[in-house]
């Protein structure tokens, strides 16, 4: 395979710190081992270099929580003299004003956590549509959420500067998960194709979710994402953790090559390795997911959850259920 990174690696997601402010139990990094601990600046700057070596030029920063680290603004002005643009993942809780107008022409967007109405997101909002700038919010799919689905609908179609509302999938830590209920996924679908009819806005689940949750057709519909573990060569958009390693999932223990120190000789050895572990990924997927027609587009759901639950990918997503809908 020639070098040519440019062709697959479009994005890349960079975890500040695995510290926050807040502590949702859905949470992946409770899930993945590792210590708490910040990104150095010598780390991002190396990271931010290399990536505009490779000519990726979409950088979106997370966390944990980013606003807690203390070189947050001088990673930004680094990012936007060198043309990337920026993405920020937080949960609204830590911005003001000041920082708001400082960076207003250097984010691209924000990605504001929106999981129910509490007073500090809606405070949040109300400062981003007060001073017109471009946001989006990110939803949990979880029961409490489904129920309020209308509620939050209501408030979202209302702003005038959010430009997408995405769900999310809850990940189970340490072995816990909150199952969805038959009906609940089918409410749940049901109000995305309405909402989606409704509104001009972009409205749709953003991680891997089985199709045979529900109706296919129906749930095809609202799920814009391709799993990074199924891609032929090194995922195009992928996480760079705040130890520098590259990962193709935010979820899975899985690190594929040191993104600091590598050179194009190991940058081909990490893109075999993780070749090697996408074949064999596949040979444990479940018999029905791989001879599946919704196979390309669903890749057997969240292989994360599969290797949370039950210790290795080999099981049905708990969500599917292809004796009701296949």
């Amino acid at each position: 395979m020639d070098f040519k990174p440019s062709n697959y690696l479009k994005q890349a997601k960079i975890e500040l710190t695995s510290r926050c402010n807040v502590s949702c139990k859905f949470c992946y990094l409770k899930i993945r081992n590792g210590s708490v601990n910040d990104i150095s600046g010598n780390d991002f700057f190396s990271i931010a270099d290399r990536l505009k070596e490779l000519g990726i030029a979409n950088v979106r920063l997370s966390g944990g929580e980013p606003f807690l680290h203390r070189d947050l603004q001088s990673f930004i002005e680094y990012l936007r003299g060198n043309a990337f643009r920026i993405r920020i993942v937080t949960n609204g809780s830590l911005i003001d004003e000041k920082f708001l107008r400082k960076f207003k022409e250097s984010i691209y967007c924000y990605h504001i956590s929106f999981h129910k109405k509490t007073r500090r997101q809606i405070k949040c909002i109300e400062l981003f549509e007060r001073l017109n700038i471009k946001y989006s919010l990110n939803t949990i799919i979880a029961q409490e959420s489904i129920g309020a689905i209308d509620s939050l609908f209501s408030t979202v179609n209302s702003l005038d500067n959010m430009v997408q509302w995405t769900f999310l999938r809850e990940f189970p830590a340490k072995g816990i998960f909150n199952r969805l209920r038959d009906k609940d996924i089918a409410r749940f679908i049901e109000k995305l194709l309405e909402f989606k009819n409704k509104s001009k806005k972009e409205i749709y689940i953003g991680n891997p979710f089985p199709f045979c949750a529900y109706f296919p057709e129906k749930v095809r519909k609202v799920v814009e994402y391709k799993c990074n573990l199924f891609n032929d060569s090194l995922p195009s958009d992928f996480t760079i953790d705040f130890e520098g390693y590259l990962r193709p999932c935010s979820i899975i223990n899985y690190r594929i090559l040191d993104f600091i120190k590598f050179d194009k000789k190991e940058f081909r050895e990490g893109n075999k390795l993780f070749n090697l572990f996408r074949k064999s990924l596949y040979k444990t997927l479940p018999d029905i997911c791989r001879s599946c027609r919704y196979f390309d587009k669903c890749h057997s759901g969240c292989r994360a959850i599969s290797e949370i639950l039950y210790g290795d990918f080999s099981h049905l997503d708990p969500l599917a259920n292809p004796e009701k809908y296949l």
